[in-house]
């Protein structure tokens, strides 16, 4: 009689732990066609762009401010993004690094599952030139990097964070 009235109770908890069980390794990760789907996504997406936030106000002369978004992948991914501020060569008549170190940055946003995230940095420089900024937008998974795309500055972000003067958006920047 006792094992007539265990049976069912038992049956139910070994059912109940394996129902369990299958959402748990569902969520532990995307699959490799989710993953496709949304890094393609993510490289064609209007919310990854990057931004001259900042050019020389009176508040900071000789600055330029770069920002970026990306948006995440729907899983958890490290976002990154590489700055590389440029000025416009007369005699090569095209954009070319700043050789100076304090004319990069590496700016890591963290590790993010949804939404669009943002990053920057402001650069200093001593004389005055027509400039634009190279970002190089990464994602990584477990340190496997998924995507790498590059974008310059463009204009037309007033929704970019911390803007001089607020809102501010250009693709390029005139320092005097």
């Amino acid at each position: 009689m006792l094992r007539a009235k265990l049976l069912p109770a038992l049956v139910a908890i070994v059912l109940a732990t394996t129902a369990g069980a299958v959402p748990v390794l569902a969520a532990s990760g995307p699959t490799s066609s989710q993953i496709r789907k949304a890094v393609a996504a993510a490289r064609r997406s209007k919310n990854l762009w990057a931004t001259i936030n900042v050019c020389g106000p009176r508040s900071r002369p000789h600055t330029i401010g770069v920002r970026a978004q990306m948006p995440a992948l729907g899983f958890a991914t490290q976002l990154s993004v590489r700055i590389q501020v440029e000025y416009w060569s007369v005699g090569k008549q095209r954009f070319v690094s700043v050789l100076d170190s304090n004319a990069r940055a590496v700016v890591a946003l963290g590790t993010v599952t949804a939404g669009l995230q943002q990053g920057g940095e402001n650069f200093v420089f001593k004389h005055g030139a027509y400039m634009r900024a190279t970002v190089t937008f990464t994602y990584r998974r477990h340190g496997q990097r998924l995507l790498t795309v590059t974008r310059h500055t463009v204009g037309g972000h007033p929704h970019a964070d911390q803007g001089i003067p607020p809102h501010y958006s250009a693709a390029t920047c005139r320092l005097r």
